[in-house]
């Protein structure tokens, strides 16, 4: 019995050493794609690895044409059952007039280091020396040209919570995938930029079927349905006489961040031809249709959105804005974070914050600056600004710019701080999911109220998934618990997600 106190007393201490201190908000939602299911229906099939039996084309991993220097092959097992992840959907239809392959081709790869022949050492045949992400699985996006888009649904609305201080923050690491089959063949972009952001199904159009938004098949298009299945849901398709035609993210209000990448050779900040800190924005879409097609599509309109900061020079007049150049090769984290703030009343402005941060040197950049609630009418009192969200149902990446551009995500997290943090979340340790580490926490009196059989019974009808999970997994037997937890600690100090 002493000797296995002492195991653990010594598994806690390590687990405890794995978790940030500075943690404070619950992870609602996260993604590191190990459990290789894009579509997250809990079955890797053909919908995830595009043997071509979902009907849109069989995928290619290769360098441009050369089938010799392949990169990747879409993986088809399951590197961790239970990074249960999110629903990532392409948004912007197909390419080959209707009937091609998804535009953007979203799908999970392994980006371990060494997995890909561009991140072998250029002395190796095919070798770009590219960093990987190196946290195992990643999600690929195959642009297939610009203004293309992707969404990852959610499956519940996260809101902004009421209290001055109450945050959500969504984050992601990201590096451009030099490597990808792309028929434009750019792999040193020069200008090109990602624009991502949450959204909120505005028009309760989630789940409803869209009878054109599917891929041509002999000749006739198919339907989708928006959030469940990949297709024309940008609005690209809804001037098409079709009732329904419109469903998707059409209309759909939220906040973006951009950041700019450029090729490591050209010129840093990107030569616009203006000096605004090469065009990184952080933008809150209002999303008002408009006569320009352009504007029915999130992060592309060009009269629907409210252009809330920009970079500042670091000194007045200068053209020096600190920023950090996203170059081909490195790996980075990006976040947004969107913030209760105060001006004068507690509470009547929304903070938005877009950092980017270089893992390797820790080199780190945010914009950030205050949007409105409410504002003076001119005659003594106060009015809305036209706040466009403070709640969302899906996130959404977009490439666009001078240049394609093809990337890759890992490590996604949505966070909520303060008085809107989940209260019925037994991820006690914050790591996305709930296993048998969150037990230890729990045996430990780390979890909300402490040794607590509230606590526990939390616990067990959330174990085994995410905490925005509603399946409940089966509980083990209390006898099993020590082992499973004891199991997980090799694997978890070899393969925990790093954060920089």
């Amino acid at each position: 019995m002493k000797t296995t106190r002492t195991i653990l007393a010594v598994t806690v201490a390590i687990l405890l050493t794995l978790v940030p201190a500075s943690l404070q908000a619950a992870v609602v939602l996260s993604d590191g794609f190990g459990d290789a299911d894009r579509n997250n229906d809990n079955v890797i099939d053909g919908s995830d690895t595009d043997t071509g039996t979902d009907g849109i084309g069989t995928y290619i991993p290769a360098r441009s044409s050369n089938t010799a220097m392949a990169t990747n092959n879409e993986v088809a097992t399951a590197l961790d059952s239970n990074d249960k992840g999110l629903r990532w959907l392409s948004n912007s239809g197909f390419t080959g007039s209707n009937t091609g392959d998804r535009r953007a081709f979203i799908a999970i790869v392994d980006d371990a280091n060494l997995a890909m022949v561009e991140t072998q050492p250029t002395s190796v045949a095919g070798g770009l020396g590219t960093t990987a992400i190196n946290d195992g699985y990643a999600l690929s996006y195959n642009s297939k040209g610009r203004g293309n888009s992707m969404t990852a649904i959610f499956g519940q609305t996260v809101s902004l919570g009421p209290e001055v201080g109450d945050q959500v923050k969504v984050s992601f690491d990201f590096r451009v995938w030099a490597d990808a089959p792309n028929a434009n063949a750019v792999q040193q972009p020069d200008d090109a930029q990602l624009r991502f952001g949450l959204f909120q199904d505005t028009d309760s159009q989630l789940g409803q079927i869209n009878p054109v938004a599917g891929p041509d098949v002999d000749g006739a298009m198919t339907s989708a349905r928006w959030g469940f299945d990949d297709g024309y849901f940008d609005g690209t398709r809804g001037s098409i006489a079709v009732t329904g035609s419109d469903i998707g993210s059409t209309n759909d209000r939220g906040w973006y961040g951009q950041v700019v990448v450029e090729n490591p050779n050209g010129s840093f900040p990107p030569p616009f031809g203006r000096q605004n800190g090469g065009d990184w924005r952080i933008r809150e879409e209002t999303n008002v249709p408009g006569a320009d097609p352009n504007d029915k599509r999130i992060m592309q309109g060009t009269g629907d959105d409210d252009t809330v900061a920009v970079p500042q020079p670091m000194t007045p007049g200068g053209n020096d804005f600190g920023l950090i150049n996203l170059v081909v090769g490195n790996v980075y984290n990006l976040s947004l974070t969107l913030e209760r703030f105060t001006d004068v009343n507690p509470g009547d402005t929304i903070k938005a914050s877009l950092t980017t941060t270089d893992r390797a040197s820790g080199l780190s950049y945010t914009l950030s600056d205050y949007e409105n609630v409410m504002v003076d009418d001119g005659m003594g009192g106060m009015i809305p600004d036209g706040i466009s969200s403070d709640s969302w149902d899906y996130f959404a990446l977009r490439n666009t710019g001078l240049d394609d551009m093809d990337l890759l995500v890992d490590n996604f997290l949505l966070e909520i701080f303060g008085s809107n943090e989940p209260s019925d979340n037994a991820d006690f340790d914050g790591d996305g999911d709930v296993d048998g580490r969150d037990f230890l926490v729990w045996q430990r009196g780390g979890s909300p109220n402490g040794i607590n059989s509230g606590d526990l019974a939390l616990w067990k009808s959330q174990y085994g998934t995410t905490p925005l999970a509603a399946a409940i997994g089966a509980v083990p037997e209390p006898s099993s618990l020590l082992l499973l937890s004891l199991s997980g600690v090799l694997s978890l100090a070899v393969r925990r997600r790093s954060r920089s």
